[in-house]
């Protein structure tokens, strides 16, 4: 028993890291589009600038 109760802890963690995976990929998702959205305005701004 002392030997799977080591183990126990290690595959818990790994369970609620894969249950938290699904919304840390929402929020890495969200940022992506907001940094995507961020160069759009830049690049807008810049071809303003330009023209």
């Amino acid at each position: 028993t002392t030997s799977s109760s080591p183990a126990s802890p290690s595959g818990g963690s790994s369970a609620s890291a894969t249950s938290t995976a699904p919304g840390t990929r929402k929020e890495l998702l969200h940022l992506h589009l907001q940094g995507e959205l961020q160069l759009q305005d830049e690049q807008e701004t810049s071809t303003r600038i330009i023209s």
